[in-house]
């Protein structure tokens, strides 16, 4: 037997003394310890994987309760060596009891520590924790109360999320099958107090076996032999032993409540002394002899001399033969089975990692939290690219190749959003000196690059206006500052009001530098929506406020980084039985920023966390409202010149349909937007709730009151229908509940603190 490594007198750490060594667990040594104030206390030293052991505790260190081995601290010594200290418990472990009785323990003493066990895994499910190495040495009787100690490898409760260990978690034979796939829930501790009821009561493990992998492959397969239990026990322990953890009692009160209704447990149970326990003295086989996992070995034969040798004849010596072929037959069948669980748990191994890195990857670097799928988010854009071009090309009633004009406004918008990100993210942070004029050259000519097919789809028109309409957006771009937007969108901020500049200089350079006074209003949609797509493409990298950033940006330092190796707490065991592990503390909050670098949670297109809820809605409000204010203008003359197009079929099908379906889409955009703000605060919601309104009042106004002055307006541009008295009230409200709804939904949610869903 190995010596320990601390022997009476020693002081491994400042104040306390050891007294005697308790026993050896899986990972460390466990001491008997008085403090110099006079406390008994029990120390654990960390000796071999501390890591793996001190991993649980950050989720047990604060746990109080009658029925668990309180943990007081984690402590190092000068060599930076872990030591877990806790209460020291003087009453004898469940092992200790056991092996006072070795035929088994009468059914009332039994269901008397699975009460108390049930107790103390009660209080940890309660707070989503699952003790994983549950087994007799780590249960004790003290002063009247059944303790559950060693919950140092302890987890919160998931299901098929891997722990991450690279080492077996629990004991094999209280292991459940299902452990090794990384699924841990309750279920997994209800099994192991299966097993140790059934020990309890027979003396024996359910499953045994002459080596670790051949009793993990009877967890897997065999059924627990029953008939040797006392009667009523049977079902109890086959249902805790179920295979399937959804067939297993719901919970450890369950388990209790099926052994209290056998017939005359609950009294024998009342009438049972717990007072009897305390003389069972500790046992050292306790600590560090396992209960008996194989049958007893077969005697040896006894010594024969020669002559009786002799006599035995040919039909002894077969049988031999036979015997040691036999053996190594059984020896060859175990190395078989050996290596194949090997390999099984390897490949769950990998499994496991792969689904780890790649949830790794989908977490936000910033919060830690998972988001989702870009592939919603770069949707959104799509359709609000194509929305404002369609749009667009309508009310100005391009009658020349208006599909050739589309098309080259999509390819434009998202061109130049590309052009932009590219000439952000993976040219300017990788020049080492930066000048303002230098950059937005760099941010221009990267985005006309992008922009070439654009300007290819648009020269086909041979309309010099709207290939000037398509340059205004590579000036516009050379003009303002578009770095500045897309660090605002990795914020999480999607600003209207970032893109009044771009439209006012997208229209004042499309008529005076490329002479496009036709198509000055389309310039001036171009540059507008690229700012703002630019904004909501940015938000799928986010970053926080560059000077609080890790990463230099431009030539901003980042912060200084932690120290390497911050002070560890420590944790207490029980028992060399008890297995605890204390994780590294938590690092410390991290230092919201002030209110000028503060994220806000975008709304609307520009939401990262959006899902796909949300998307639809906003889809159909995006349609619902841009149709409703085209409609009168598309009904009255704008489709007469689309070719390709049966434009009276559609636009008769339009009139018909439209008073009816865009209020509609427009309802249901609405409400779907509110439940997908559910998580939100209540006043994102209600901005949510009062923007809905005042797009479907928009509607409703421009399909009826302000029918006429609408379709006059964008179909022919002619301001005459501002001059009629009784247009221009209608009008105006509709342009002014229609902005109304643009700012509510647009705003953005400045509280922080809640789930983007």
């Amino acid at each position: 037997m190995a010596t320990y490594t601390f022997k009476h007198g020693d002081r491994p750490l400042e104040g306390l003394t050891v007294q005697r060594a308790v026993g050896r667990g899986g990972f460390g040594e466990v001491y008997y310890a008085i403090s110099d104030a006079g406390k008994q206390l029990a120390i654990k030293y960390l000796r071999d994987n501390p890591d793996i052991e001190l991993r649980g505790i950050n989720i047990v260190m604060n746990l109080k309760s009658p029925h668990l081995i309180t943990v007081y601290d984690v402590r190092r010594n000068d060599e930076g060596e872990p030591f877990v200290i806790m209460e020291y418990v003087s009453g004898p472990s469940l092992r200790d009891v056991m092996l006072a009785e070795p035929n088994g323990m009468p059914p009332e003493k039994a269901v008397f520590f699975i009460n108390g066990i049930a107790k103390g895994l009660s209080y940890l499910h309660e707070r989503g924790i699952v003790h994983r190495d549950l087994k007799p040495g780590n249960i004790f009787y003290d002063d009247g109360y059944v303790l559950i100690g060693d919950y140092g490898l302890s987890k919160h409760i998931s299901v098929s999320r891997h722990s991450g260990q690279t080492v077996s978690v629990g004991t094999v034979h209280y292991m459940a099958p299902e452990i090794g796939s990384g699924n841990y829930s309750k279920a997994i501790d209800i099994y192991s107090l299966g097993v140790i009821l059934y020990e309890m009561l027979t003396g024996r493990l359910p499953f045994t076996g002459s080596s670790m992998a051949e009793v993990l492959m009877r967890h897997l397969n065999d059924t627990p032999d029953t008939s040797l239990l006392p009667p009523g026990f049977g079902p109890v322990v086959a249902k805790a032993l179920a295979k399937d953890p959804n067939e297993r009692y719901a919970d450890v009160n369950e388990m209790v409540d099926a052994l209290m209704a056998l017939t005359d447990i609950g009294d024998r149970v009342s009438a049972f002394d717990p007072t009897s326990l305390s003389a069972v003295p500790r046992d050292e086989r306790a600590a560090e002899v396992p209960t008996r996992t194989s049958p007893p070995p077969i005697p040896p034969l006894p010594n024969l001399d020669a002559r009786e040798a002799a006599r035995q004849g040919w039909e002894q010596r077969v049988r031999d033969i036979g015997g040691r072929i036999a053996n190594t037959a059984e020896v060859i069948g175990e190395q078989i089975r050996a290596g194949t669980g090997r390999a099984v748990a390897a490949r769950a191994e990998q499994k496991a990692a792969r689904r780890a890195e790649r949830e790794r990857r989908r977490r936000d670097p910033v919060t830690g939290e998972l988001r989702s799928s870009r592939f919603s988010q770069i949707v959104v854009l799509l359709v609000v690219a194509i929305g404002v071009s369609v749009a667009t090309t309508l009310l100005m009633d391009v009658k020349r190749d208006p599909e050739a004009f589309i098309f080259g406004m999509i390819f434009a918008m998202l061109g130049a959003v590309l052009g932009t990100m590219l000439a952000h993210f993976r040219i300017l942070k990788r020049v080492p000196t930066h000048h303002w004029l230098f950059d937005r050259i760099v941010m221009a000519g990267t985005a006309g690059i992008c922009m070439v097919p654009a300007f290819g789809m648009v020269a086909d028109m041979r309309n010099d206006q709207a290939v000037g309409a398509v340059a205004a957006l590579c000036a516009t771009i050379l003009i303002c500052d578009w770095s500045k937007r897309i660090r605002s969108g990795q914020r999480g901020r999607v600003n209207g009001g970032d893109a009044i500049v771009p439209a006012i200089i997208g229209l004042a350079t499309a008529g005076a530098l490329f002479h496009a006074e036709d198509f000055s209003f389309a310039a001036a949609a171009i540059c507008a929506t690229t700012s703002m797509l630019t904004q909501a493409a940015a938000a799928m990298w986010p970053e926080r406020d560059p000077r609080k950033s890790p990463v230099p940006y431009y030539g901003v330092p980042g912060p200084p980084k932690p120290p390497i190796d911050p002070p560890a707490h420590r944790v207490n065991a029980g028992d060399a039985q008890v297995v605890l592990t204390a994780p590294p503390p938590a690092p410390p909050a991290p230092v919201q920023p002030d209110d000028a670098a503060t994220p806000a949670a975008p709304s609307f297109a520009g939401r990262r966390g959006g899902g796909f809820l949300g998307f639809v809605a906003k889809l159909l409000m995006v349609i619902g409202l841009c149709g409703a204010i085209t409609h009168p203008a598309v009904t009255q003359n704008a489709l007469d010149g689309w070719g390709p197009f049966p434009a009276r079929m559609l636009r008769d099908t339009i009139g018909e349909m439209a008073p009816a379906l865009f209020p509609i889409m427009l309802g249901l955009g609405c409400l779907f937007l509110i439940i997908s703000r559910r998580r939100h605060s209540g006043v994102h919601m209600l901005r949510a709730l009062m923007g809905g309104a005042a797009a479907f009042s928009a509607a409703i106004m421009a399909l009826g009151p302000a029918r006429t002055a609408v379709g006059v307006l964008f179909a022919t541009g002619d301001l005459a229908a501002l001059r009629d008295p009784n247009a221009y009230g209608p009008l105006m409200l509709a342009a002014g509940l229609l902005a109304t709804a643009v700012l509510l939904l647009f705003w953005p949610d400045t509280d922080r603190d809640r789930v983007v869903v």
